[in-house]
């Protein structure tokens, strides 16, 4: 039987990125990367959108170069964000990723793990730490009975041929109930997604009143390949079982408050590198805790508090549309920005923006807030 020191379920940017980040903490260390499908199979339409700053901290090769985002509602572009964006191939990602990182890949399909023992359908394998970066397919989670993520961005994506967009910005279009219409005009294809945010995995849930950009610019949706991509975004505690360790959407990495996961996977996948380079596993699950947990309840609270309420909710809250909290937005267009790149940054609202909503805003969440605090302790505590 062969043997490994780090054995990682699954060749996605977070399977790929731990095991170059593992090459550069701990090189002696041996490692196996195990995929049933081809590298960065869960991709929806191979098109990721990420940040200068990781394509620098990482070195990932990038397709295009945007000038910024155009940020609007339903077809009504409202304002720009001046700020450069990266569309990456995600497959070749995360096969530079690999190469680099001198790995051991087979392509085999994780059956069942022990102690110390990892069953595929070929063969066994032992090893000294099993990671699970088997994304939203939860294969570790699930095997062990642990947490699972109870909020996702769902996703209805295609590829087209058609091109009215430009090639300067992409386009983030919002709609009620936290839809978003995003659109990556590339050279030879746009990459066209409608995303939902969700209590369940149910594409059905995506409603096709999101097509309205694309109607606007006479763009015909229909005889597309549709691709279907599920982002975990409320993370799943805890983060460390015995030898046992979760990254990227295997425990619900993804921010809630966008769809740009990638930079924050990368991260997270450095954060187990150096526990694991001083073979202590709770080192990563306390970093991860410090650095992001509160951000991420944060997030949540806005979710939970925004949307998938009841008309009876809703008719209570009395909270101002989507499309006039956008509009007021034009003036600060570096809030998004900033909120996308920097998960962890603890944004402070101007002031006429905080007066579009009722002062008992903060009683439902304060209400949120230690309801997720209370679930996550119960989590991480009682499992």
């Amino acid at each position: 039987m062969e043997s490994y020191d780090v054995v990682i379920v699954g060749a996605g940017i977070a399977g790929t990125g731990l095991a170059h980040s593992l090459h550069e903490e701990c090189p002696e260390k041996s490692v196996l990367v195990i995929e049933k499908n081809e590298l960065g199979s869960n991709a929806g339409h191979n098109v990721r959108v990420t940040f200068e700053n990781v394509i620098k901290n990482h070195g990932i090769p990038f397709i295009h170069e945007y000038k910024g985002i155009k940020m609007g509602f339903q077809d009504e572009v409202y304002f720009n964000i001046e700020k450069k964006m990266y569309a990456v191939d995600y497959r070749d990602a995360c096969s530079h990723l690999l190469k680099e990182s001198g790995a051991v890949l087979k392509k085999e399909h994780a059956m069942d793990a022990g102690k110390k023992t990892l069953t595929t359908n070929k063969s066994k394998y032992g090893f000294n730490f099993l990671v699970d970066c088997s994304g939203p397919a939860f294969f570790l989670r699930k095997k062990l009975g642990m947490p699972l993520p109870f909020r996702y961005w769902i996703a209805n994506l295609k590829v087209l041929k058609e091109n009215s967009f430009g090639l300067d910005y992409l386009y983030y279009m919002f709609g009620e109930d936290s839809f978003i219409e995003e659109i990556n005009p590339l050279k030879n294809s746009v990459s066209y997604g409608l995303w939902q945010y969700s209590k369940k995995v149910d594409f059905r849930l995506i409603r096709p009143h999101g097509n309205l950009l694309a109607k606007k610019h006479s763009i015909n949706l229909d005889g597309y390949e549709t691709r279907l991509l599920c982002c975990p975004v409320a993370p799943a505690l805890p983060l460390v079982h015995k030898n046992f360790a979760f990254v990227g959407d295997s425990f619900g990495n993804s921010p809630s408050s966008c769809c740009f996961g990638f930079g924050v996977a990368l991260d997270t996948a450095k954060m187990l590198a150096e526990a694991i380079k001083e073979n202590n596993l709770m080192k990563y699950e306390k970093d991860w805790k410090k650095k992001y947990l509160e951000s991420y309840i944060r997030f949540l609270v806005h979710k939970f508090d925004s949307y998938n309420n009841s008309s009876f909710m809703r008719g209570i809250k009395n909270y101002p549309s989507a499309d006039t909290v956008l509009e007021k937005f034009k003036k600060y267009p570096e809030i998004y920005y900033n909120i996308f790149e920097n998960p962890t940054l603890n944004v402070e609202l101007p002031s006429d923006i905080k007066k579009l909503f009722p002062k008992k805003k903060i009683l439902f969440q304060a209400y949120y807030y230690l309801m997720l605090k209370l679930k996550y302790l119960y989590q991480d505590v009682l499992w």
